[in-house]
């Protein structure tokens, strides 16, 4: 099972999300965003991955696209230039300061974390029972015509992931394509591209498991004629030309546990840190 749709996407369990949209102002007001969220009958098509010098993705089922490199380099956000997005969590004072939205539900939490990271001082960290239904921060990068790149760095802090939900970790949502990268049920990791409009499966596949216990670096690209590609810790583990869809248009990334489906009785944590999203 898989799903995250705003507007109309696939069938199934519906989730109606109220998002917490950050205003930076004066007086920083906070103001209410609904979402939907749904999930998609399991289906196994096939999926795309490419090499973008990312590292941090294998053991799963994944889908991304094929473009340029934005490796992070450990300099600070505040620092760097050429990036839609960029949050390294060091400089705010709550993990959702520079996201658009941050939505902790059905008992979850995100929070700064100082004691693991990526690169310090701090990272986002993610607690998750397996009853939340998400917990999600989301970041609408607006419209783009011909590819998006995201880099991360991931952790998943549980001992097995043997009774762990289905959970997306990375989502790139656009007006036209959402690319998932998911973790379980169980001991699995998949990737998962949908159509938006039609809510069609375009792309899904099997990828190898990526590591417990430690920090993973990973990239996915998706490209309106080049496809999908993803890269984890340096090395590609899928890529596929198939995988493109047409413009990604108006642009979310959202990360955490983006959408949890069962079976899978397991609380775990995810971390992440370094977030840098380009594209055009």
């Amino acid at each position: 099972m898989l799903g995250e749709t705003r507007d109309g996407g696939p069938a199934g369990r519906g989730v109606n999300a109220t998002a917490r949209r950050r205003l930076r102002g004066a007086a920083a007001t906070r103001m209410v965003r609904p979402r939907h969220v749904s999930t998609l009958p399991p289906m196994r098509p096939f999926v795309l991955l490419s090499s973008l010098g990312f590292a941090g993705l294998l053991g799963c089922e994944l889908v991304v696209g094929i473009h340029e490199k934005t490796t992070y380099s450990g300099t600070p956000c505040a620092q760097q230039t050429g990036l839609l997005f960029c949050d390294d969590f060091d400089s705010s004072a709550e993990a959702g300061d520079v996201w658009l939205w941050d939505t902790p539900k059905g008992g979850s939490s995100i929070e700064l974390d100082s004691t693991a990271f990526a690169t310090a001082p701090r990272s986002a960290k993610f607690v998750v029972p397996s009853n939340a239904p998400e917990a999600q921060l989301g970041k609408d990068v607006g419209p783009l015509t011909q590819h998006v790149h995201v880099e991360l760095d991931l952790l998943l802090d549980v001992a097995d992931l043997g009774n762990v939900p289905q959970t997306a970790l990375v989502q790139l949502r656009s007006s036209n394509v959402s690319v998932n990268y998911v973790v379980g049920p169980g001991r699995t990791c998949q990737f998962y591209e949908y159509n938006i409009g039609g809510a069609t499966f375009t792309e899904a596949q099997d990828l190898p498991l990526p590591p417990l216990g430690r920090w993973t670096h990973l990239a996915i690209d998706y490209d309106a004629t080049n496809g999908a590609t993803v890269v984890e810790d340096g090395t590609t583990i899928l890529t596929d030309p198939a995988a493109a869809h047409g413009p990604p248009g108006d642009t979310e990334i959202i990360v955490g546990a983006v959408y949890i489906n069962p079976p899978g009785t397991t609380p775990w944590t995810i971390g992440v840190d370094d977030v840098a999203l380009s594209g055009q």
